[in-house]
Formats: structure tokens, sequence, C-alpha cells
């Protein structure tokens, strides 16, 4: 089951936050659940842009500055209906427990309830030479889960959201000795850069790459950095459970 689908189905445990925070809570998933990505891609290489498809021109099919494409999509799926619990901690607060997990919520300014549950996993790793040579690659993984109710008497409405960052970055020399036996560097500049229109140092259009002896960066370490941001938002449905 999906991390998304698990924390829909934690939804009406928070539900009886809004006006009682004891309750149980039918909940009501619409069908449109709506998502905007961006790529964001940044670099220090010289008189280089970013590939179609990871700036504002990649749906003209054109070179970009970089800030970013968004895309938004939209899917429909069968409307569900949920059967979910919320109880007090008895400070003000509410928890909602969900599998071995329990998703702290606290009243916000407005009289709306939110709960959130977030993590991050990274990873790093490097290459080094005695000759001074120092070679690193990381990836991050950020995503964070909330869910907004706004109760009033037997019914509500709530929003459930997430939002979802991959990262990933290299850093290298911009020249090195040959004693460290590559020539392209390993950094995947090519996978996302060319050389743009304008360029002067470079061919334009060329994929751009990391040599040993050229000048390819504004500074060393070269560095190169993608993130992938996507962020999800779907509108709920609460009626009080009677018994």
């Amino acid at each position: 089951m999906s991390r998304a689908l698990v924390s829909l189905l934690a939804l009406p445990l928070f539900a009886g936050c809004g006006g009682e925070v004891t309750g149980a809570w039918l909940v009501e998933l619409p069908t449109v659940p709506d998502e905007t990505c961006i790529d964001v891609v940044d670099h220090d290489f010289i008189e280089a842009v970013p590939l179609a498809g990871t700036g504002d021109d990649a749906e003209d099919g054109g070179a970009d500055t970089g800030a970013g494409l968004s895309a938004t999509e939209e899917a429909s799926t069968s409307t569900r209906l949920l059967y979910l619990r919320v109880e007090s901690t008895g400070d003000g607060s509410a928890v909602l427990i969900m599998g071995e997990e329990a998703w702290l919520g606290a009243r916000q300014a407005d009289g709306t309830w939110r709960f959130l549950q977030s993590g991050e996993d990274a990873e790093e790793r490097s290459e080094s030479h005695e000759s001074g040579y120092v070679y690193t690659e990381s990836w991050r993984l950020q995503d964070e889960e909330s869910i907004t109710l706004d109760l009033a008497g037997d019914g509500g409405t709530g929003t459930w959201s997430s939002v979802v960052a991959e990262t990933r970055a290299w850093t290298e020399p911009d020249s090195w000795s040959e004693a460290v036996g590559r020539d392209p560097g390993r950094i995947p500049a090519a996978d996302y850069l060319r050389y743009a229109a304008d360029a002067e140092l470079f061919d334009p259009g060329d994929p751009v790459v990391n040599t040993r002896q050229g000048q390819e960066c504004d500074d060393s370490p070269c560095r190169l950095s993608v993130e992938h941001r996507c962020e999800t938002s779907r509108p709920l449905t609460l009626t009080r459970a009677r018994y």
C-alpha cells in the first residue's frame, strides 16, 4: 500500500479534532487529486543551460534559465468512504494512530486542526585520489504529509496534502592530475545541461562535460544539483459517524 493511501486512511482519525477532538467520522475522498511538479537544476558550468524538460521553456522545446518546469496532472479514481477516528491526548492536542505510527495534531489559530508527519532519507558517497581529486555525489528524499480539518457539529471539510522533494547533487574538481586516470570526469553534466545558443567559449548546443584540463566551471569544484519536487492536494468531506 502506498504511503499516500496509508496517509489517507489516517485522515479520519484527525477528523474528530475540529469540533470535538474525540469522535468517529466517515470521510469521503473526491475523485480528482491535483498534483503539481517542478524540476530545478542548479550548477556553476560556464555558458550552460538546463535541457528542455527541466526549465521554464521546456514545454516549448527550448533551452531555459533553470527556473523550473511546472506540470499539472489530473486523474480520476472511484470515490472512497473511510471510517476513521481521532482521540484527544488530554493536553489540548490530538493524536492519530496509524498502524504502528502516531500522528500528533494541534489546533491552529483559525480554529482548524492540523496533523503532520515528515521524514527524510539521505545517502552520500565520495571518491578521492592522493593528488587531491575528490568526487562526491549525494541523494536526499524529503517528504511531508499533512491533514487540515475544519469541523463544525456533525460535519466538516478538510485537505490532505503532501510535498515530496528528491534532490541529487554532485561535485568534482574543474581540473585534476592525469594520475587520476579519467577524462572526462564523472559529474553527469551531459544528462542535464547543454551549452547555450549564444555560447562563445563552447559550441552552442553541445552536451556539457567536465574535462581534466579544460575550464568548464566558474569555480572549483564544479557543482550540479537536480531537484524534483511534487505537491499533491486532495479535498475531503467529513460526516460524524453515529452508533
